[in-house]
């Protein structure tokens, strides 16, 4: 059975090109303020986009917005990560 957090998605739509932008900085650990001046966007805009991508994917904190981009193929693991299998 699959976990709520990883569940199917139903009538969302796909991130945006600059979603995934703002989506890969998210990965990488920077806060919205980060994510704004690496992007050369407004501090709104990267909450915004942040915003977006929490509610496109339907999760509610950056960790499982991480797993779920990961699970639907959005983020590719990144080598250097640990496993889950044994």
């Amino acid at each position: 059975m699959m976990s709520p957090a990883l569940g199917a998605i139903s009538n969302v739509s796909k991130p945006t090109k600059r979603e995934l932008e703002v989506l890969e900085k998210i990965a990488q650990g920077m806060t919205s303020k980060q994510i704004a001046s690496a992007l050369n966007i407004s501090f709104k805009t990267a909450v915004t986009h942040r915003a977006n991508l929490l509610n496109k994917l339907d999760v509610h904190n950056a960790a499982f917005l991480v797993r779920r981009a990961i699970a639907l193929g959005y983020l590719s693991p990144h080598p250097d990560f640990p496993s889950a299998a044994p």
